[in-house]
């Protein structure tokens, strides 16, 4: 893990370049951490499958990003996002799953406070990125869904964070999902 506290992170697309170098150090990770390499490959198998098949439905399209700390070439975390129409005129982007780095989900397990500082700061700027990219790709809200009483834990203390740090957008939830619009949706 190179990232020093206070390091910012930023949210980028991954292209063909970045998924080998995450899929190269992450494997390498899991091998240093008592993690199966396998399993890194088939957590990331769809990022490979999307790059190599292009961009696919253009109602219901998969994106491949991550969670990178400044200046490192391989994500903290990767993060698939779906864009899917409600209705014709209403464009929902959903961030389906944020996956964190071997290294650091093992230091997480471990109660390493860095770590699960990392993994904190990597949820949020995935869901800011995710959130920024809606523009970019015409969506309205953006939604993440709580599959698990862990993730809903994590969405709730992330919802906390959203709301106290000026965002200009408005975070709440709904059910079991965290729902971000902008203000300017939200108050027309």
């Amino acid at each position: 893990m190179d990232k020093k506290e206070g390091e910012a992170m930023q949210f980028e697309q991954l292209n063909e370049q970045s998924y080998k170098a995450t899929l190269e150090r992450w494997t390498w990770e899991a091998d240093a951490n008592d993690v199966f390499p396998h399993e890194v490959e088939r957590k990331l198998r769809w990022v490979g499958e999307l790059l190599s098949n292009g961009k696919g439905d253009p109602n219901y399209r998969s994106l491949a990003y991550g969670v990178f700390t400044v200046g490192s070439d391989v994500p903290a975390a990767v993060c698939e996002l779906v864009i899917s129409r409600k209705t014709m005129n209403e464009r929902w982007l959903k961030l389906l799953s944020v996956i964190l780095s071997p290294e650091v989900e093992a230091k997480v397990e471990a109660g390493d406070v860095e770590a699960i500082q990392t993994a904190v700061m990597a949820y949020r700027t995935a869901v800011s990125g995710a959130f920024d990219a809606q523009l970019e790709h015409n969506a309205d809200t953006l939604k993440l869904y709580g599959r698990n009483e862990a993730m809903l834990k994590l969405l709730t203390t992330l919802l906390a964070t959203l709301q106290s740090s000026g965002s200009d957008f408005d975070a709440k939830k709904e059910g079991r999902w965290l729902v971000l619009r902008s203000i300017s949706t939200t108050t027309t």
